[in-house]
């Protein structure tokens, strides 16, 4: 009796302990626990080490290094400083000094920063991405004082090949579909832009990457749509949007973003169904079996779970307002990008163009997971995730850039009256069917799948927008060469 009084205290310890650990804060929502269960292999766990360990896999990857990246730092900038020449141009020496100060930033972010949901390949990767991003963000901020003309000079100190006007390229010039006299297949437009035009399968693969982020059909064709949309509304102003009928009804809508998004939910599907046993496939049991080893380390560069998402978008106002301002922000950040090079006169195929491409989607990756879990968890959660907050920020400074050399280089100049009317009856017509739906229609949490007579009203909201669309098409195709797109409103003072 007595040795059985004396453990009970101890157990209780261990299984409060426990309690604590596997209900502490998770991923996102910014705390960490500092308690710890033991190394069970294959698992994820907060501890007081320097990442989220993944226990299973080689743990001298997680541990801080601090003290020693610090050395390997200072001597490395050290070098850098003591090493060259000292210069008198004012303008090379900040831009060296940039750089010193943007690597050790990095480094800093890498070691310090907190983790969130991805824990794959390695939380220092999410970590890299997230301070990148941050760099990227402050470099927009920097520019939002100057003008055009200086901005476009105070790039070229970065790389040459930016602020240099590459050479602009409009798609509507010619689309006939048939050969004409003494001309062969491959002067076809629509046959050079699926053969001969790499973009085009850069398309496809950016689908099928949105798809296994997203994870939901209609989402997924809000944004196919949606883009054509947005790209016919914008191009009074960026002449380079100007496509031809078949470049967006047989080539994006129905060609490379319906079969990307179909092969990316086939992953997905996959992927969910996927027996994910990092257990029994842990580094250290898998020692004397090298073959196997070597596959479980090429398998840390896939997910270590993966479900599929219920974003229920017609189920209560908050899921309905979260899809809405997920697409509108992912939309909005894709059109920025077209601004941005264009105004910056930036080539696609220069490296600094594709590095914050690559960074821009890696945290859109990371800031959708943050998203859904903010806005779908049980747990009310207070904190939006660091990198969908990151996000947000840096698709509103992009915004803010857009519009305002957009204003200096046409001041006054508006989107034709017919699109102001078809968005204006989208938009007017969207919140009467939420008001039907949420506020006179019943509970506002009552499931779709209980039938919604206001349906077909959310439906007739699209027809505005696809008249917008059938315009575009009909303007391209009725004739040869096409007319130019419809020109926009000036309501200058001047």
């Amino acid at each position: 009796r007595r040795r059985r009084r004396s453990k009970t205290p101890r157990a209780r310890g261990t299984a409060r302990r426990g309690a604590e650990t596997e209900t502490g804060t998770g991923p996102g929502t910014g705390h960490s626990s500092s308690l710890s269960i033991g190394r069970t292999h294959g698992t994820v766990h907060r501890t007081n080490d320097a990442f989220n360990v993944e226990f299973g896999f080689f743990d001298m990857l997680y541990k801080p290094r601090t003290l020693i990246t610090l050395a390997l730092l200072l001597g490395c900038v050290g070098y850098v400083s003591f090493s060259g020449p000292p210069t008198s141009d004012v303008a090379e020496g900040l831009t060296r000094g940039i750089y010193l100060a943007i690597t050790v930033f990095l480094v800093y972010g890498c070691l310090q920063f907190r983790d969130s949901e991805m824990v794959r390949p390695h939380p220092i990767v999410w970590r890299l991405v997230h301070a990148a991003a941050i760099v990227y963000v402050c470099f927009l901020v920097t520019l939002l004082p100057l003008d055009l003309p200086t901005t476009r000079g105070v790039i070229q100190h970065f790389h040459p090949g930016l602020g240099t006007s590459p050479p602009g390229h409009v798609f509507a010039n010619d689309c006939r579909l048939l050969l004409g006299k003494n001309e062969t297949l491959k002067d076809i437009p629509i046959v050079k832009m699926v053969f001969l035009d790499r973009f085009f399968y850069i398309h496809f693969l950016g689908y099928i990457v949105k798809a296994l982020i997203v994870r939901d059909w209609g989402i997924l064709l809000l944004l196919s749509f949606g883009f054509e949309v947005f790209e016919i509304s914008t191009q009074f102003i960026l002449p380079n949007l100007n496509e031809c009928w078949w470049d967006r009804l047989l080539l994006d809508f129905a060609g490379c973003n319906l079969l990307g998004s179909i092969i990316g939910m086939y992953l997905v599907k996959r992927m969910t169904m996927y027996r994910y046993d990092w257990v029994g496939n842990a580094i250290p049991r898998l020692s004397s079996q090298r073959i196997k080893k070597a596959q479980r380390i090429l398998r840390q560069f896939t997910p270590h779970s993966y479900q599929p998402f219920q974003w229920g978008m017609l189920d209560s106002p908050r899921r309905f307002a979260a899809v809405s301002v997920m697409v509108l922000f992912f939309l909005i950040s894709e059109i920025n990008f077209f601004f941005l090079k264009h105004h910056l006169w930036i080539d696609t195929e220069n490296p600094v163009y594709l590095l914050f491409l690559a960074i821009r989607s890696l945290l859109a990756a990371h800031a959708i997971r943050e998203w859904y879990a903010y806005n779908t968890s049980r747990v009310k959660t207070l904190r939006l995730g660091q990198n969908c907050w990151l996000n947000c920020a840096l698709v509103c400074f992009e915004m803010l850039l857009t519009l305002k050399w957009n204003t200096e280089a046409t001041p006054g100049l508006y989107p034709p009256l017919y699109i102001i009317v078809c968005w204006g009856g989208f938009a007017s017509t969207t919140i009467l069917w939420v008001i039907l739906r949420f506020c006179i229609g019943g509970s506002s949490h009552r499931p779709a799948s209980t039938g919604d007579r206001f349906l077909w009203l959310l439906r007739l909201a699209f027809v505005p927008l696809l008249y917008i669309v059938i315009d575009d098409f009909w303007r391209t195709g009725s004739r040869f060469p096409p007319n130019n797109p419809p020109k926009g409103i000036i309501l200058s003072d001047h």
